[in-house]
């Protein structure tokens, strides 16, 4: 294949790629219900339509993915309130990061491993799956990124231009999430792994070192100390991927924590991206003993260990959706290994080429991926996502006006949907006590999202019955997670008429009830 045909067909797969992967992202937009989380940036960009800024009804400032909330109420002002507005944003990054790991990959490696890169990040699920949600996460992953990308070329070739390219960049991760904060320590760990790499190789052929050095240096000097730092990387790769209780074992030890959930977090990637993951083992040893692609494959080991080791030391929670933003490192060595292994087989370009789109075809018609467009992605496991906006319907069809009550475990639905919230029916939506706090001012009395009143026991939930006429939602989280009494008043149907429920959703149903 020649220089010219091959750009020619790699420019032209790219561009399927983005038009295919845009499609499988705005696919149906707007038929998947709106879930909790979306409705507490909903909720936020509201006030900010409002206000100018997420000041809150409680007066509470709604500073978590505060980009995220400023560019959705942007979308807002010019498309309407609407899942098509609101999602856009996310759909817009999703679509762009299929550009950004292409040319990413590109630097770090080469053209094919690019587009195997770009393939799987057009056809993952969790790719498509939160880039059709009005949350932050892609947008994180798009900055995070950006600023590896900026940060390698400032490493090649220092300027001032790049330097403040990436500092801007590096402040949109972290005004995307607070994980962004994360790229600092990998700038800083990457650095000072890079000049004691560049100072041992200078070392080792320092013929004046031999009076000042111990003798071992005679047997080691021989030994390029890529490989040594590379057995290093392979013990902690295989550590991650085959030990997850290794990490428990430590966080026992030092950490004193017994409910430290790293191992959940591997074991949830390993049954949602298995093949990858075998891949990427064997892909990151074979760039960390390769000399050429030693650098670039250390910093794609950090790149990919440093959060992962943050988060999941630093969190009790199994929120999958924290590790989501550094998952196309995995793709990137899958991608590069495919591409040495075919090359080292075959070496007809043509063939070889061939061979590589096969495989990789193959890995993608496996789980993990979405080669059809689909109207419904559930999320991580334990994810809250009943029919929201289908219960909402049915209240809008029955006569709501303002002068009805609305009683939720989830009030910041109730605003986005009617409008208003009234009261909450407390719950903590990761099972701690500390999460419920953080959801109450300090009155105790009111939510610090929506200003809706709590509603403490059965008592005041039958006092509210008895002299209101509205509705009640909750759905399996809540049923679980709200004291026995109160579902059973709600239940006993003394006050109250079950209008609806979502029984296709056994899973996940949501109930209305009338009073």
């Amino acid at each position: 294949m020649t220089t010219k045909l091959a750009k020619i067909t790699f420019g032209l797969l790219l561009f399927i790629l983005i038009g295919y992967g845009c499609l499988l992202r705005v696919y149906q937009l707007d038929q998947q219900s709106y879930w909790i989380d979306e409705g507490y940036t909903l909720n936020a960009v509201l006030a900010t339509l409002e206000h100018g800024y997420p000041i809150l009804d409680s007066g509470y400032h709604y500073s978590r993915g505060l980009l995220n909330t400023y560019l959705i109420s942007l979308a807002t002002k010019v498309g309407g309130f609407n899942p098509w507005a609101t999602r856009s944003v996310a759909v817009v990054f999703g679509t762009a990061f299929i550009i950004l790991i292409y040319y990413f990959t590109k630097k770090l490696f080469d053209k094919k491993t690019a587009v195997f890169t770009a393939i799987f990040v057009t056809f993952s699920y969790w790719e498509i799956a939160w880039s059709r949600q009005a949350r932050m996460y892609i947008q994180l992953q798009f900055f995070f990124f950006l600023s590896l990308y900026l940060f390698w070329l400032l490493l090649e070739k220092f300027s001032y231009k790049r330097l403040i390219m990436l500092i801007i960049s590096t402040l949109l991760a972290i005004l995307s999430h607070a994980l962004g904060i994360i790229l600092l320590a990998i700038y800083i760990i990457y650095l000072l792994l890079y000049k004691l790499y560049l100072d041992l190789e200078k070392r080792k052929n320092n013929k004046k070192l031999k009076e000042i050095l111990p003798i071992w240096w005679e047997e080691i000097k021989n030994v390029n100390i890529w490989k040594i730092l590379s057995v290093l990387f392979l013990l902690i790769i295989l550590l991650a991927y085959t030990l997850p209780p290794v990490y428990k074992i430590i966080a026992n030890l030092i950490l004193k924590k017994s409910d430290y959930v790293g191992g959940g977090y591997q074991n949830f990637l390993i049954q949602e991206m298995r093949w990858i993951l075998m891949l990427t083992m064997v892909g990151a040893l074979w760039g960390l003993i390769k000399k050429q692609s030693f650098l670039n494959s250390l910093f794609l080991v950090l790149s990919y260990f440093v959060p992962f080791l943050l988060i999941t030391l630093s969190t009790d929670l199994g929120h999958y959706r924290y590790l989501f933003f550094i998952l196309p490192i995995l793709y990137i060595f899958a991608g590069y290994l495919i591409k040495n292994i075919t090359e080292l087989l075959i070496k007809r370009p043509i063939i070889n080429t061939f061979l590589s789109l096969l495989l990789v075809a193959i890995i993608i018609s496996n789980q993990g991926f979405v080669l059809l467009p689909k109207t419904y992605y559930p999320l991580e496991p334990k994810t809250p996502m009943p029919n929201f906006s289908g219960v909402y319907q049915i209240i809008k069809t029955t006569g709501w006006n303002n002068q009805l009550t609305i009683i939720s475990p989830f009030p910041q639905m109730d605003k986005i949907y009617l409008g208003k919230s009234d009261y909450f029916l407390p719950i903590s939506l990761t099972g701690k006590d500390s999460s419920l706090e953080q959801a109450l001012q300090p009155n105790k009395r009111q939510e610090i999202y929506t200003d809706a009143w709590v509603i403490n026991n059965e008592q005041e939930l039958e006092q509210i019955l008895r002299n209101y006429h509205g509705y009640i939602i909750f759905d399996t989280l809540a049923e679980d997670r709200l004291g026995r009494p109160i579902i059973d008043l709600i239940r006993s149907q003394i006050h109250t008429k079950l209008i609806w429920n979502d029984s296709q959703n056994k899973q996940q149903n949501i109930w209305l009830w009338q009073f």
